[in-house]
Protein backbone atom coordinates (compact mmCIF):
# COMPACT_ATOMS: atom_id res chain seq x y z
CA UNK A 1 0.00 0.00 0.00
CA UNK A 2 1.49 3.50 -1.21
CA UNK A 3 1.12 6.57 0.04
CA UNK A 4 -1.42 7.43 -1.87
CA UNK A 5 -3.68 4.17 -1.71
CA UNK A 6 -3.57 5.27 1.91
CA UNK A 7 -4.84 8.69 1.35
CA UNK A 8 -7.49 7.68 -0.60
CA UNK A 9 -8.97 5.01 1.55
CA UNK A 10 -8.94 8.08 4.71
CA UNK A 11 -10.41 10.42 2.30
CA UNK A 12 -13.22 7.56 1.61
CA UNK A 13 -13.38 7.03 5.44
CA UNK A 14 -14.23 10.75 6.19
CA UNK A 15 -17.21 10.84 3.10
CA UNK A 16 -19.12 7.86 4.98
CA UNK A 17 -18.33 10.08 8.02
CA UNK A 18 -19.40 13.27 7.27
CA UNK A 19 -22.96 13.07 7.16
CA UNK A 20 -22.98 12.01 10.91
CA UNK A 21 -19.64 14.41 11.88
CA UNK A 22 -22.00 17.38 10.61
CA UNK A 23 -24.80 16.11 12.31
CA UNK A 24 -23.40 16.43 15.60
CA UNK A 25 -22.14 19.99 14.76
CA UNK A 26 -25.21 20.92 13.59
CA UNK A 27 -26.59 19.60 17.01
CA UNK A 28 -23.66 21.36 19.07
CA UNK A 29 -24.56 24.36 17.14
CA UNK A 30 -28.42 24.57 17.75
CA UNK A 31 -27.22 23.67 21.64
CA UNK A 32 -25.40 26.61 21.78
CA UNK A 33 -27.88 29.12 19.78
CA UNK A 34 -31.13 28.07 21.91
CA UNK A 35 -28.94 28.67 25.14
CA UNK A 36 -28.13 32.07 23.43
CA UNK A 37 -31.98 33.14 23.16
CA UNK A 38 -32.23 32.51 26.85
CA UNK A 39 -29.42 34.04 28.20
CA UNK A 40 -30.25 37.52 25.74
CA UNK A 41 -34.16 37.17 26.19
CA UNK A 42 -33.42 36.94 29.91
CA UNK A 43 -30.96 39.67 30.57
CA UNK A 44 -33.86 41.85 28.33
CA UNK A 45 -36.54 40.86 30.59
CA UNK A 46 -34.33 41.24 33.70
CA UNK A 47 -33.53 44.68 32.30
CA UNK A 48 -37.23 45.47 31.54
CA UNK A 49 -37.78 44.97 35.48
CA UNK A 50 -39.38 41.48 34.74
CA UNK A 51 -41.93 42.57 32.47
CA UNK A 52 -43.88 39.31 31.00
CA UNK A 53 -44.13 40.71 27.31
CA UNK A 54 -40.65 40.02 27.26
CA UNK A 55 -41.11 36.03 28.56
CA UNK A 56 -41.16 32.86 25.99
CA UNK A 57 -44.33 31.10 25.31
CA UNK A 58 -45.49 28.60 22.81
CA UNK A 59 -42.23 26.53 20.88
CA UNK A 60 -39.84 29.34 21.95
CA UNK A 61 -40.78 28.10 25.65
CA UNK A 62 -40.68 24.23 25.06
CA UNK A 63 -37.70 24.05 23.33
CA UNK A 64 -36.09 26.46 26.08
CA UNK A 65 -37.47 23.90 28.33
CA UNK A 66 -36.38 21.12 26.71
CA UNK A 67 -32.96 22.14 26.20
CA UNK A 68 -32.68 23.27 30.09
CA UNK A 69 -33.66 19.53 31.40
CA UNK A 70 -31.01 18.29 28.54
CA UNK A 71 -28.30 20.72 30.21
CA UNK A 72 -29.02 20.83 34.05
CA UNK A 73 -26.53 23.21 36.07
CA UNK A 74 -25.70 25.35 32.80
CA UNK A 75 -28.21 28.27 33.04
CA UNK A 76 -27.73 30.92 35.89
CA UNK A 77 -30.11 32.14 38.40
CA UNK A 78 -31.52 34.33 36.54
CA UNK A 79 -32.26 32.13 33.36
CA UNK A 80 -33.76 29.55 35.56
CA UNK A 81 -36.15 32.58 37.24
CA UNK A 82 -37.28 33.47 33.25
CA UNK A 83 -38.15 30.02 32.34
CA UNK A 84 -39.81 29.36 35.46
CA UNK A 85 -41.83 32.79 34.93
CA UNK A 86 -41.88 31.81 30.91
CA UNK A 87 -44.02 28.64 32.17
CA UNK A 88 -46.16 30.16 34.74
CA UNK A 89 -47.81 33.10 32.31
CA UNK A 90 -48.04 30.74 29.53
CA UNK A 91 -49.94 27.87 31.59
CA UNK A 92 -51.89 31.33 32.87
CA UNK A 93 -52.58 32.28 29.51
CA UNK A 94 -53.83 29.07 28.53
CA UNK A 95 -56.05 28.66 31.14
CA UNK A 96 -57.62 31.95 30.57
CA UNK A 97 -58.20 31.42 26.99
CA UNK A 98 -61.89 31.80 26.62
CA UNK A 99 -64.07 28.69 25.55
CA UNK A 100 -65.10 29.64 22.43
CA UNK A 101 -61.85 28.45 21.08
CA UNK A 102 -62.09 25.05 22.10
CA UNK A 103 -64.00 22.70 20.52
CA UNK A 104 -67.36 21.90 21.49
CA UNK A 105 -67.00 18.45 23.44
CA UNK A 106 -64.10 20.20 25.03
CA UNK A 107 -66.21 22.62 26.15
CA UNK A 108 -68.90 20.62 27.11
CA UNK A 109 -66.47 18.17 29.15
CA UNK A 110 -64.40 21.25 31.15
CA UNK A 111 -61.73 19.89 29.80
CA UNK A 112 -58.43 20.86 27.52
CA UNK A 113 -58.26 20.28 23.96
CA UNK A 114 -55.36 18.02 24.81
CA UNK A 115 -56.62 15.88 27.14
CA UNK A 116 -59.57 15.50 24.85
CA UNK A 117 -57.54 14.75 21.89
CA UNK A 118 -55.79 11.94 23.81
CA UNK A 119 -58.88 10.11 24.18
CA UNK A 120 -59.43 9.88 20.51
CA UNK A 121 -60.96 13.30 19.27
CA UNK A 122 -58.23 13.98 17.22
CA UNK A 123 -57.62 13.07 13.57
CA UNK A 124 -54.29 14.58 13.35
CA UNK A 125 -51.29 15.63 14.93
CA UNK A 126 -49.16 18.67 13.25
CA UNK A 127 -45.48 19.22 14.01
CA UNK A 128 -43.91 22.08 13.27
CA UNK A 129 -40.47 24.28 14.06
CA UNK A 130 -41.22 27.63 15.78
CA UNK A 131 -39.37 29.74 12.82
CA UNK A 132 -42.54 27.92 10.52
CA UNK A 133 -45.59 28.89 12.86
CA UNK A 134 -47.35 31.43 11.06
CA UNK A 135 -47.40 28.23 8.21
CA UNK A 136 -48.65 26.06 11.00
CA UNK A 137 -51.23 28.34 12.44
CA UNK A 138 -52.81 28.77 8.66
CA UNK A 139 -52.53 24.68 8.07
CA UNK A 140 -54.25 23.88 11.54
CA UNK A 141 -57.47 26.42 10.17
CA UNK A 142 -57.76 24.60 6.83
CA UNK A 143 -58.20 21.31 8.67
CA UNK A 144 -60.40 22.71 11.25
CA UNK A 145 -62.62 24.38 8.09
CA UNK A 146 -62.95 20.62 6.75
CA UNK A 147 -63.70 19.53 9.99
CA UNK A 148 -60.40 17.83 11.02
CA UNK A 149 -59.67 18.01 14.22
CA UNK A 150 -55.63 19.10 14.76
CA UNK A 151 -53.45 19.08 17.65
CA UNK A 152 -50.06 21.42 18.18
CA UNK A 153 -48.19 21.58 20.86
CA UNK A 154 -48.97 24.91 21.98
CA UNK A 155 -52.68 23.11 23.29
CA UNK A 156 -50.36 21.37 25.96
CA UNK A 157 -49.93 23.20 28.88
CA UNK A 158 -45.53 22.80 29.42
CA UNK A 159 -46.04 21.54 32.86
CA UNK A 160 -43.23 18.34 33.79
CA UNK A 161 -44.90 16.11 32.15
CA UNK A 162 -45.56 17.83 28.86
CA UNK A 163 -43.57 15.56 26.90
CA UNK A 164 -45.41 12.27 28.26
CA UNK A 165 -48.68 14.23 27.09
CA UNK A 166 -47.27 14.91 23.53
CA UNK A 167 -46.57 11.48 22.38
CA UNK A 168 -50.02 10.30 24.12
CA UNK A 169 -51.24 12.55 21.73
CA UNK A 170 -49.55 11.61 18.95
CA UNK A 171 -50.28 7.65 19.88
CA UNK A 172 -54.11 8.88 19.65
CA UNK A 173 -54.07 10.89 16.44
CA UNK A 174 -55.03 9.23 12.78
CA UNK A 175 -52.16 11.08 11.08
CA UNK A 176 -49.02 12.78 12.10
CA UNK A 177 -47.87 15.26 10.07
CA UNK A 178 -45.17 17.38 9.62
CA UNK A 179 -43.76 20.20 8.17
CA UNK A 180 -41.03 19.92 6.54
CA UNK A 181 -38.13 22.89 6.49
CA UNK A 182 -34.38 23.10 7.28
CA UNK A 183 -35.80 24.93 10.70
CA UNK A 184 -37.85 21.31 11.84
CA UNK A 185 -34.85 19.29 10.68
CA UNK A 186 -32.97 21.56 13.20
CA UNK A 187 -35.13 21.14 15.65
CA UNK A 188 -34.20 17.94 18.32
CA UNK A 189 -38.79 18.05 19.50
CA UNK A 190 -39.48 17.62 16.18
CA UNK A 191 -37.13 14.72 14.93
CA UNK A 192 -38.36 13.43 18.46
CA UNK A 193 -42.15 13.91 17.24
CA UNK A 194 -41.03 12.16 14.16
CA UNK A 195 -39.73 9.35 15.79
CA UNK A 196 -42.19 8.51 18.14
CA UNK A 197 -44.89 8.63 15.18
CA UNK A 198 -42.72 6.49 13.33
CA UNK A 199 -42.20 3.89 16.34
CA UNK A 200 -46.14 3.68 16.98
CA UNK A 201 -46.57 2.90 12.95
CA UNK A 202 -48.73 6.46 12.18
CA UNK A 203 -49.64 7.35 9.08
CA UNK A 204 -46.97 10.21 8.16
CA UNK A 205 -47.21 13.02 5.93
CA UNK A 206 -44.50 15.24 4.89
CA UNK A 207 -45.42 18.67 4.46
CA UNK A 208 -43.21 20.26 2.74
CA UNK A 209 -42.86 24.19 3.02
CA UNK A 210 -38.96 24.80 2.07
CA UNK A 211 -36.46 22.60 0.06
CA UNK A 212 -33.89 20.60 2.48
CA UNK A 213 -30.88 18.79 1.34
CA UNK A 214 -32.32 15.20 0.78
CA UNK A 215 -29.58 13.43 2.44
CA UNK A 216 -30.75 15.16 5.45
CA UNK A 217 -34.28 13.63 5.11
CA UNK A 218 -35.32 10.43 6.82
CA UNK A 219 -37.04 8.07 4.58
CA UNK A 220 -40.61 9.14 6.02
CA UNK A 221 -39.94 12.56 4.82
CA UNK A 222 -38.27 12.31 1.11
CA UNK A 223 -39.58 14.51 -1.09
CA UNK A 224 -41.27 12.00 -3.45
CA UNK A 225 -43.40 11.44 -1.13
CA UNK A 226 -43.85 14.96 0.49
CA UNK A 227 -46.70 17.37 -0.28
CA UNK A 228 -45.49 20.38 -1.76
CA UNK A 229 -46.55 23.55 0.09
CA UNK A 230 -43.52 25.93 -0.60
CA UNK A 231 -44.31 29.92 -1.64
CA UNK A 232 -44.56 28.33 -5.47
CA UNK A 233 -47.35 26.12 -4.79
CA UNK A 234 -51.38 26.58 -4.46
CA UNK A 235 -52.06 26.55 -0.65
CA UNK A 236 -55.45 25.11 -1.75
CA UNK A 237 -54.49 22.76 -4.30
CA UNK A 238 -51.98 21.62 -2.23
CA UNK A 239 -54.13 20.84 0.79
CA UNK A 240 -56.78 18.89 -1.01
CA UNK A 241 -54.35 16.38 -1.83
CA UNK A 242 -53.53 15.87 1.83
CA UNK A 243 -57.06 14.41 2.64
Amino acid sequence: MDDETAIDISHESLIRQWGRLRGWAEDEAMSREVYRQIAEAARIWAGKKRDEDYLFSGKRLMEADAWSKNNPGVLNETENEFLVASQNAYEKKILEQPKKNLSDRVAAEGATQAEAIERGAAHVFLAYARADRAFAERLREAFRGAGEETLVDWDILPTEDFEDHVRAAIEAADTFVFVTSPASMDSTFCMQELRHATSQNKRIVSVLLRDVDEWRLPEQLKPERAVRFTERDDFSVAFSTLR
